[in-house]
């Protein structure tokens, strides 16, 4: 019998390589606050905020945003 995989075991097996979930745009504009994607543009054109792409599809790090965050936005 097979063994399902769970999306908690998924989770287990990405935070024991060390590996987190990328966070798509959205998700990371409702992290932040829910800022607009004019604020997004602007975050990125200026440094502060730091996609990276898979495929032509964009994605930010959930430590990048928690940084961002803990910050205070003191670089805004």
């Amino acid at each position: 019998m097979k063994h399902k995989t769970t999306s908690a075991d998924a989770a287990a097996e990405l935070k024991a390589a060390n590996i987190e979930p990328a966070l798509s745009p959205s998700a990371a504009r409702q992290a932040l606050g829910g800022i607009s994607a004019a604020t997004e543009f602007r975050w990125n054109r200026h440094g502060l905020l730091k996609p990276f792409y898979i495929g032509g599809s964009k994605f930010y790090r959930p430590s990048h945003i928690r940084e961002l965050i803990e910050e205070g936005g003191a670089a805004i």
